[in-house]
Parts: structure tokens; C-alpha cells; sequence
């Protein structure tokens, strides 16, 4: 679908999405009239808001990949990238400060050991598997620039960079390479409590299928993908609010990233 918005709204929508990441404050739902209605405009306001931040890119993430949710869902997936300061390593610690709405996601971070250069014929599976060099347990902060983040349809999320914030890698998962990733079980605890023990079905993403999504989606765009980047497929348990909670810890085949609030 072709944009609904002009380079003048586009623009605008971006210093407003831009200046609310320098800050780590909050916003209002975009105006109509600068709103993105489709997902063309919302990568195009993704687009200036990372050229006016200036921060260099170190990641890729997705969200809404799985079946369930392509099939049910108007506009998705939502493609975001990881900002450098993203990239934390298990076990990691960081401040509420600056932390507005904290939704926690358990989910499987794929570092490549090949590039994914942008060409015309689009990428398999099967090309986007091979790519990978491991696959981490890893916890994705979510943390939505919008003052009320239920208001906001999904082109809106990709404007605001797929509402992207912390990323923590942990170890390899163990076995990753002996069957399909969504035979990994997976565990996540707030405060030791049992939130998720995994997704199942198709409300379960595929990380590979997410990787070659993601390429065929910005190739086009001029982007590649680097051997050593991470990519943070996507939530493979339910997506959960911190709340009052300060750990975090999730387990996949037993291995464990761990991440703690402070303040």
C-alpha cells in the first residue's frame, strides 16, 4: 500500500517521535493529520526518526511474526532496529529511570554468521537459517513512546521503532540446531513467579521465517544485514508488563538470561 502521508507530515511525526526518545518522555497518540494509516507511512517515519536521532544501528527486531497473528492482525509484521545502547549482556541491570512502559518479552536472539546483503530475488527460510551462526536465549524491553500504548494501531508502533528499548542476550541455547525453534521450551519468571512457560501453534513465531521476513522487507529499502549482528526474532511467550516486578528471568532448554530494575 502506497503512503497516505506527505514528506511534511512525515517529518513532523518524526521530530515528535524523536525528540520523545532524546527525552525518554512520553507523547500523545500522533495527530490525525500526521498519523500513519498504513504500514508504508509507518516505515517512513521510522526511517527519519533514526536519520534525526543520529544513533547507530547495532540490531534488527520484529513483532507480531507468528502465524496467528499475521492472519488476525491488519499491518504486521513490525520491523524495528536496535539502537546502539540496546544490546545488553546477561546478567544485565538497568535503571527505571527514563523507563516509562516496560512490557517484557521472552524471546530468541539470532546472531549471524553471514551477511544478508539487499538483493532483488527475495530470501528463503532456508538462505535466512544458514545465515546464523547462534541462537540465544535473550529478554526484550519493550517500551512504547505513546502515553496510553493500547490507543495506537500498528503503524504507529512501526513508527515509533517497533517500540524498541533493551534487548539482553544470554547463552546459547542448548540444542537450537536439533529441531525446529519452537520445540525450545521456555520458561519466564517476574520476581520468581511463573508468568509463561512459551507460546504454542501458531501464536508461536519462527525465528527463521522472521529473519527472511525481515530481510525481504528492508532489502528493497537499500539495507543489509551483517555477520555479528543480532536479531531478536520475536516474543515467543505471552508478553507481559512489569508492573511492580524488578527480575526477570527467562529460561529456554534450561539456559537462562537474567535482567534486573533498579531504582
Amino acid at each position: 500500500m502506497a503512503r497516505t502521508l506527505n514528506d511534511d507530515a512525515v517529518a513532523r511525526a518524526a521530530e515528535a517521535l524523536a525528540e520523545a526518545q532524546r527525552s525518554r518522555t512520553l507523547i500523545d497518540r500522533l495527530p490525525p493529520d500526521i498519523r500513519p494509516m498504513n504500514a508504508d507511512d509507518g516505515k517512513a517515519v521510522a526511517e527519519a526518526v533514526i536519520a534525526r536521532l543520529g544513533w547507530p544501528v547495532v540490531g534488527w527486531k520484529i513483532g507480531y511474526a507468528a502465524e496467528g497473528e499475521r492472519r488476525d492482525m491488519d499491518h504486521v509484521p513490525v520491523p524495528g532496529r536496535l539502537l546502539e545502547g540496546a544490546l545488553l549482556d546477561s546478567p544485565a541491570s538497568v535503571p527505571m529511570t527514563g523507563i516509562n512502559h516496560p512490557l517484557i518479552e521472552a524471546e530468541i536472539a539470532l546472531v549471524l554468521g553471514a551477511d544478508l546483503p539487499p538483493r532483488a530475488a527475495p530470501y528463503t527460510v532456508d538462505e535466512a537459517r544458514a545465515a546464523v551462526a547462534s541462537a540465544h536465549v535473550a529478554i526484550e524491553v519493550a517500551d512504547p513512546r505513546y502515553v496510553d500504548f493500547n490507543e495506537p494501531d500498528n503503524p504507529e508502533f512501526m513508527a515509533d521503532n517497533a517500540c524498541s528499548r533493551f534487548v539482553v542476550v544470554g547463552p546459547e541455547i542448548p540444542g537450537w540446531r536439533d529441531g525446529p525453534l519452537a520445540a525450545i521450551e521456555v520458561e519466564m519468571r517476574l520476581d520468581g513467579e511463573l508468568v509463561s512457560e512459551g507460546r504454542t501453534g501458531d501464536d508461536r513465531c519462527d525465528g527463521f521465517w522472521s529473519l527472511a521476513w525481515l530481510i525481504n522487507d528492508v532489502g528493497p529499502r537499500g539495507y543489509g544485514l551483517k555477520a555479528g549482528e543480532v536479531f531478536s526474532s520475536g516474543a515467543v511467550a505471552k508478553v507481559v508488563p512489569l508492573d511492580d516486578a524488578r527480575e526477570v528471568v527467562v529460561r529456554f532448554n534450561g539456559a537462562e538470561a537474567r535482567l534486573t530494575f533498579t531504582g
